[in-house]
């Protein structure tokens, strides 16, 4: 992951880095702390892929607290 960072970086020419950590447990934070209603996915398909972002289960804790 950082030999991806890095060529980013260059290539957005921006500092930002990717770091996908997001689990289930963190859609009932977001929801219960910080109020949040929607949620948008940018992700194509490859990325999820990629990344093994499990968006199943994320997607159905979205749903089953109406986010």
């Amino acid at each position: 992951m950082e030999d991806y960072n890095i060529v980013m970086k260059i290539m957005m020419r921006n500092p930002y880095e990717y770091h996908h950590d997001l689990e289930t447990e963190d859609i009932d934070h977001l929801k219960k702390e910080e109020g949040v209603t929607y949620i948008l996915n940018l992700q194509q398909d490859k990325d999820v892929e990629y990344w093994r972002i499990d968006l199943k289960s994320i997607t159905r804790r979205c749903h089953e607290l109406d986010v």
